[in-house]
C-alpha cells in the first residue's frame, strides 16, 4: 500500500537496495514502520521479514547516503503470479515517485521471470487505491477483511503477459462502461403482450375502459409495442359463440402475435407454484388459469419485456416473477404514457452578457431562415431541419427555443418531451460558436435539456450536433457523453445515461436494476461507504469480463449527471442563501425577477460567495443543501441539493476576474464580504436538484438538521439527517421508492 503526498525532490536519485547484505542493516527499521502503520499495511509476522531479505523479496529505497530509508517493498511469488505483501513509503518521502519507482522495478522482475500477474490486496477505504489504480493494478474481486476491523479489501491484480487474459485496454475506459452502447439503438420500443381481460375491459367498456384507451394510444404514441400470445385467439375462441362472424375474434387474430409455444410442460408447472399455488386443478375455472399460465410462458420464451393483465393473482405474483424470469408483470395504468415529473418552462431567462443581450425565447415561424442558415454547408441539412424543427403531437410534445445575442439569432434546442415509461430524450442543439460567450450558450442549452429530465429515473438521453460544434462536444463529453457520427460526417450523436436525482440506500436496488438494462454494466449489490467509494471508486462489472472497472464517485455522478448519491458518511452541509439571490442562482426557484438576469443561472456550475469561515471546512464532493434564509420576508425552508465542486478563498480582485460571472453578488458587495486578511471564501457547485417538497425551518428542527437558532451561516449536516431531510423532502413523490 502506498500513501504519497507532496514533498521536495531530493538531492540525488535514491537508491534501491535488494540484496540480503544491503538491506540487512535496514530490517529493523521496517519492522519499525510496519508496527507503527499497521492499521494501513496489514499484519506480517516480525520473522517474516528476515525471511524476505534473505529470499531478496525485501527491497528497500533509500537516500544515496544510506543513511536514511525513504520506503519499502515487502513481496513474494509463486507458479506464475508475485504478490505484493507491503508497499511503504515514509510520509515526508511521498510524490516523489517512490512507491511507483518500486512496483515499476517488480513488474520488470515478474516479467523476466515469466509471471504473468502481480496482485495486491488493498482495504476499500484507502486513498492508496488511486495509487495502484495508476499503476494498472485492476480490481478482479471484493473479500471480507478481518472480523475487527469490517473493512473491505480489494484484491488487485497486474497483468504482464503479453497475451492479454482479461480484456483490451479500450475496455478500460471508464465512461465506455457507462454510456448506451453505440451500436445498438437508443431507444429500443419495448414490447409487452396484452391479456384478454384488457381487449374486454376496451370493448365492453368496463370500469378499467379508460386505462387501456390510454395504454392503445401509448402504443400508437410509439412509446410501446403490443402484441398477443397465440393463446389469445385461442381463449378468446372458446369463449366465442358465432366464431365466424365474431368481429371481436377478427379483431384478436390481426393483432401481432407470439409463435405458437410448445414443450412448455415443465416451465407451467413452475409457474403454476408461483401464481397459484392453492387452487385445484380440477376446479370450474381451472381451464382460465391453465390459459393464463400459457400467457406467461409464451411471454418467457420469446423473450417479451411484460405481461399485461388486472388478474389479480398474477399481479401478486409480479416481483418473483420478475426475479426469476426478469418479466415485468403490468397492469394497463403502468404503461400509461404520461410526463415524467419534469420540469417543463415555457419561460427562459434573459442576461447580460458582454455587454450584450442575451434572450432564450421560444422558437417562431420568424426563425425558420436563420436557423438554415445555421445550417449551411451541410448537405442534409434540411433534413436534419426538418427532424428538429417538429412540433411534436398532443400527446408528445417538444421543446423548441431560439438563442439570440442582442439581435442576432446565435443557437437553438429542441428536445422532446420525455414519457414514462420509455423514458429517452432526443435532443438537437445548433450552436454559433464563432461568437463571444458561445461557451455561456452552450451551457445554457445543455443545462436547461437537462434540467428538464424527469426527477429519480434514468433516462436516455441523445444529443444531435453540428461536427463543428467544437465546445459543444467538449461540455458534453464532461457530463458523461460519448460521441459518433450521424448521418453522414456533417453531424455527430453523442449519447448518455442520465438520472436527474438524488440515490440514497433505499433508491439504490432499483437505479442498479436500471442501469444494469439499460448499459449492460453492473454495480455493487449495495451502495458503498463514502471513503471507499472516493478510495476505491464504485466497481463495475460486464457479462463475461473476469477484470473489473472503478470509477470515482465524483466521475460516475458527472458521467450520469445531474446524479447525486448520499453514499454513506458522505460529508454534507447546510448553506443559507437570501431569497433574492437565490431565484438568480438556483434553477427553477420561481420569483420576479429583473428583466435582465445576472448570467450565473446560464452556467453549468456556479459559484457561490459568503463570509462565513465555515465555508472553508468544505471540500470538493461535499453535498450542500441550499436553505432560502427568512431574513427580508424570505421564505426560510430548504429548497434543494447540489455538489461541490470546488472550494477556496481568494481577494476581490481575483473572484472578478475569475469567477464573478458564475456568481451573483456585484464587486461592491463582495468588497463588503471581505475579511480582514482581505479574503473571500467560495466555493462552486453543479448539478443542483430541487427538492420535489420544500423543507420549512419548523421541519427542519424537528429533523434534528439545525438548532434552534434562524440559520445564518453554514453548518454541517450529519448523514442520518442529510438522508431523513431527503426523505422528508421526497415524501409526496409517489414514484419513489
Amino acid at each position: 500500500m502506498s500513501n504519497e503526498s507532496e514533498s521536495p525532490e531530493p538531492s540525488a536519485p535514491p537508491l534501491l537496495l535488494k540484496s540480503y547484505s544491503d538491506v540487512s542493516p535496514f530490517v529493523e527499521k521496517v519492522i519499525e514502520l510496519a508496527d507503527q502503520n499497521k492499521d494501513r499495511l496489514g499484519f506480517l509476522p516480525f520473522s517474516a521479514y528476515e525471511e524476505l531479505a534473505i529470499r531478496g523479496q525485501l527491497w528497500i529505497a533509500c537516500e544515496a547516503a544510506r543513511q536514511r530509508i525513504l520506503g519499502y517493498l515487502a513481496f513474494g511469488g509463486s507458479g506464475s503470479s508475485a504478490k505484493v505483501h507491503q508497499l511503504f513509503v515514509c510520509e515526508d518521502s511521498r510524490k516523489l515517485g517512490i512507491g511507483a519507482l518500486l512496483i515499476d522495478e517488480l513488474k520488470s522482475y515478474a516479467r523476466r521471470r515469466n509471471f504473468q500477474i502481480v496482485s495486491a490486496r488493498v482495504a476499500a477505504d484507502l486513498a492508496a487505491n488511486r495509487f495502484w489504480e495508476r499503476q494498472g493494478f485492476y480490481i478482479v474481486r471484493q473479500l471480507p477483511g478481518g472480523r475487527t476491523s469490517g473493512r473491505v479489501i480489494n484484491v488487485r491484480v497486474h497483468e504482464l503477459a503479453s497475451a492479454s487474459l482479461w480484456a483490451s485496454d479500450s475496455d478500460f475506459e471508464t465512461a465506455h462502461w457507462m454510456q448506451v452502447g453505440p451500436t445498438s439503438p437508443i431507444h429500443a420500443v419495448p414490447s409487452y403482450a396484452l391479456d384478454l381481460n384488457i381487449l374486454f375491459d376496451l370493448l365492453r367498456n368496463r370500469k378499467n375502459a379508460e386505462h387501456a384507451r390510454r395504454l392503445f394510444a401509448t402504443a400508437f404514441n410509439g412509446d410501446v409495442r403490443l402484441c398477443v400470445s397465440h393463446e389469445f385467439a385461442q381463449e378468446l375462441k372458446r369463449s366465442s359463440v358465432a366464431q365466424a362472424d365474431d368481429p371481436i375474434l377478427q379483431f384478436a387474430e390481426s393483432l401481432p402475435t407470439l409463435p405458437l409455444l410448445e414443450h412448455a410442460d415443465e416451465l407451467m408447472e413452475a409457474l403454476r407454484s408461483m401464481i397459484f399455488p392453492d387452487r385445484d386443478e380440477n376446479r370450474a375455472r381451472a381451464v382460465n388459469d391453465a390459459s393464463d399460465l400459457r400467457h406467461l410462458a409464451a411471454c418467457i420464451r420469446h423473450g417479451i419485456r411484460g405481461f399485461v393483465t388486472n388478474e389479480k393473482a398474477i399481479l401478486r405474483a409480479g416481483p418473483k416473477l420478475y426475479e426469476r424470469y426478469t418479466l415485468e408483470v403490468v397492469s394497463p395504468f403502468d404503461l400509461i404514457s404520461v410526463p415524467a415529473q419534469s420540469e417543463r418552462s415555457d419561460e427562459f431567462p434573459s442576461c447580460l452578457a458582454a455587454e450584450r443581450h442575451l434572450r432564450t425565447e421560444k422558437f417562431s415561424e420568424s426563425d425558420q431562415a436563420a436557423l438554415l442558415g445555421l445550417l449551411a454547408g451541410a448537405e442534409s441539412g434540411k433534413s436534419v431541419f426538418r427532424q428538429a424543427t417538429d412540433a411534436g403531437t398532443s400527446a408528445k410534445r417538444r421543446v423548441r427555443i431560439s438563442v439570440f445575442y442582442g439581435d442576432r439569432f446565435v443557437a437553438f434546442g429542441s428536445w422532446n418531451e420525455v414519457l414514462y415509461p420509455t423514458n429517452h430524450l432526443n435532443a438537437f442543439l445548433f450552436v454559433d460558436e464563432a461568437i463571444p460567450d458561445a461557451q455561456l450558450i452552450v451551457d445554457h442549452l445543455i443545462g436547461t435539456m437537462l434540467s428538464m429530465l424527469p426527477m429519480d429515473q434514468c433516462t436516455t438521453c441523445e444529443i444531435i450536433s453540428l461536427a463543428r460544434q467544437v465546445l459543444t462536444h467538449r461540455t458534453a463529453r464532461a457530463l458523461g457523453f460519448s460521441a459518433e457520427s450521424w448521418g453522414g460526417a456533417e453531424f455527430v450523436s453523442m449519447r448518455k445515461l442520465a438520472y436527474r436525482g438524488v440515490i440514497g440506500p433505499v433508491q439504490w436496488k432499483r437505479f442498479r436494476q436500471d442501469v444494469g438494462t439499460l448499459v449492460g454494466t453492473s454495480l455493487p449489490e449495495v451502495i458503498p461507504e463514502y471513503r471507499e467509494s472516493v478510495s476505491t471508486g464504485l466497481i463495475l462489472r460486464r457479462p463475461g469480463k473476469q477484470l473489473h472497472r472503478t470509477v470515482d464517485l465524483f466521475t460516475f455522478e458527472s458521467l450520469l449527471a445531474p446524479l447525486l448519491l448520499l453514499a454513506p458518511n458522505r460529508s454534507a452541509f447546510i448553506v443559507p442563501i437570501r431569497d433574492k439571490l437565490a431565484s438568480v442562482l438556483l434553477p427553477s426557484m420561481k420569483r420576479q425577477v429583473p428583466l435582465f438576469s445576472k448570467e450565473a443561472i446560464l452556467h453549468i456550475e456556479r459559484a457561490y460567495f459568503g463570509s462565513s469561515a465555515a465555508i472553508r471546512n468544505l471540500e470538493r464532493g461535499d453535498l450542500v443543501v441550499f436553505y432560502i434564509s427568512g431574513a427580508e420576508g424570505g421564505r426560510a425552508e430548504a429548497v434543494g441539493i447540489a455538489r461541490v465542486t470546488s472550494t477556496n478563498a481568494a481577494s476581490p480582485v481575483k473572484l472578478e476576474l475569475e469567477l464573478l460571472r458564475q456568481g451573483v453578488l456585484d464587486q461592491d458587495d463582495l468588497g463588503h464580504m471581505a475579511r480582514k486578511d482581505g479574503s473571500i471564501s467560495y466555493f462552486t457547485f453543479d448539478s443542483f436538484i430541487r427538492f420535489p417538497r420544500a423543507v420549512p425551518f419548523r421541519e427542519l428542527k424537528q429533523l434534528r438538521c439545525v438548532g434552534g437558532a434562524n440559520l445564518v451561516t453554514t453548518q454541517p449536516l450529519l448523514y442520518d439527517r442529510l438522508v431523513a431531510l431527503c426523505e422528508y423532502a421526497w415524501a409526496a413523490d409517489n414514484g419513489r421508492n
